[in-house]
């Protein structure tokens, strides 16, 4: 297959752009533009914000794909925002400019805590456009954070989350950092993402394409370096692939948010699914209100979808980390058996330290409240204790594996146990006084690391 050359009538260099959006909400405000090396930007009071990056270039081709880049992460934008309307209180942020001022990890430190406030989560979206002989392929990455409450402001915190069994408390912790399979784009997709590019640039009167409209005076923003509040929206709802946005002025427009005529983005790009149900997970899980419970189910079905398209066993950690999320969005909804999602998990990463803890843990809380179910109680300190061999260093799973043996020793629980698989008390005294040692000393090595 051979790289035709396009034209890219909004080609993005110098000092870049950022394209802001807010649901509709009582948290609606103004929004700016910015480039990614100017002040940092994200919304506040929003539960969420989600900062996309464009694609850049990765080692040499035949033809620039830069301007490429730059068309499909509008796309993977304007597609993001049309599917977040089943949630609320987010942000989403379009940066652009050069690769060397788009750097992901540096958006993120800029963005905490300055502008991510303690609790507040954040998703940030990148990717590479390379050649391979005469193919052109796409891959996309994910990283997401958590802001820290309280000490080290200028660290986030890794994404861990609590399970209640009995007086007893286990905590799990979930990959942050995503990667997808590489998806080749035929010569047909690219003039598709260019041609989607040149109808979704455009802000409409009235969700047709015929109607009037007026071009997003994109480059404008291109020619200064303070451009701010010069094109805001907030976001009143979504219709037949349409997103009704409002103006500063309180007018009303429409932005085309999915390609028409046959083009649909997440068939080439699976990962829009996954973007979708993680989105969907970091708005609901820890979030100070109530979870909107639809809400948490269209995340679940996103992430399931993902799971299930052909080509995600090519990573399998992302695949994994894609279980992970819908079975917790399962146990946040209040279920008492999600195991299998992280028994899945942990056959595609068997290696991973976090996901057989997740899986041990599950089993745990599945056994203890279903009537019908019996914790082997041998079977599941061997889960944790494998999964700490995995990683010595993991105090996380030391310490679910001593609050496992303490919720052994629980009177109100003796009765859940599978006799057949019972551990002696006077053993499981032993192996917490071992476990206490070990955490202590694994304590003073990491503090003497510091």
């Amino acid at each position: 297959m051979r790289i035709h050359a396009f034209k890219t009538r909004w080609t993005l260099s110098g000092i870049g752009v950022c394209l802001v959006m807010l649901c509709a909400s009582p948290l609606a405000h103004a929004v700016a533009f910015v480039p990614c090396g100017g002040q940092p930007f994200a919304f506040k009071d929003a539960e969420i914000n989600v900062v996309i990056l464009p694609y850049f270039q990765a080692g040499q081709a035949q033809h620039d794909l830069n301007g490429l880049g730059s068309q499909l992460a509008l796309l993977v934008k304007l597609d993001t925002l049309y599917r977040a309307m089943a949630y609320d209180r987010w942000g989403i942020i379009l940066l652009t400019g050069r690769k060397e001022e788009c750097n992901p990890e540096k958006i993120a430190s800029d963005l905490i805590p300055s502008m991510i406030p303690p609790g507040g989560r954040l998703i940030v979206i990148w990717g590479k456009l390379y050649q391979q002989d005469e193919n052109v392929y796409v891959q996309t990455f994910v990283r997401f954070y958590q802001a820290p409450r309280g000490a080290s402001p200028s660290k986030e915190v890794a994404p861990t989350f609590e399970v209640p069994i009995g007086e007893n408390k286990f905590e799990g912790q979930v990959a942050s950092e995503f990667s997808f399979p590489p998806e080749q784009l035929p010569i047909q997709v690219m003039q598709d993402i260019e041609n989607g590019f040149e109808k979704s640039v455009f802000l409409y009167d009235a969700p047709d394409l015929q109607s009037t409209k007026s071009r997003l005076p994109l480059d404008d923003f291109r020619k200064c370096d303070q451009c701010h509040d010069a094109l805001a929206f907030t976001v009143d709802g979504r219709k037949d692939g349409w997103v009704r946005v409002r103006k500063q002025d309180n007018k009303v427009g429409y932005l085309l948010a999915q390609i028409p005529e046959g083009m649909d983005l997440s068939q080439h790009l699976s990962e829009l699914l996954f973007i979708q149900g993680l989105m969907g997970y970091e708005r609901y899980t820890g979030s100070t209100g109530t979870a909107d419970m639809s809400a948490t189910e269209v995340a679940e079905k996103a992430l399931v979808d993902y799971a299930m398209r052909e080509g995600s066993e090519q990573e399998p950690e992302s695949k994994a980390g894609a279980l992970e999320l819908s079975g917790l969005l399962r146990f946040m909804r209040g279920e008492k058996d999600a195991s299998d999602a992280f028994d899945r998990a942990y056959a595609l990463v068997p290696y991973s330290s976090d996901i057989r803890n997740c899986a041990a843990l599950f089993r745990v809380y599945r056994d203890y409240n279903l009537p019908d179910r019996k914790i082997r109680a041998q079977e599941i300190a061997r889960d944790f204790v494998a999964a700490a061999a995995l990683d010595p260093s993991n105090s996380m799973v030391l310490q679910n594996l001593e609050s496992f043996y303490d919720l052994l020793l629980s009177p109100a629980v003796s009765h859940k146990i599978d006799l057949a698989s019972a551990i002696n008390p006077d053993e499981i005294h032993k192996q917490v006084a071992r476990l206490k040692l070990i955490r202590a000393n694994l304590a003073k090595q990491n503090a003497g690391d510091e």
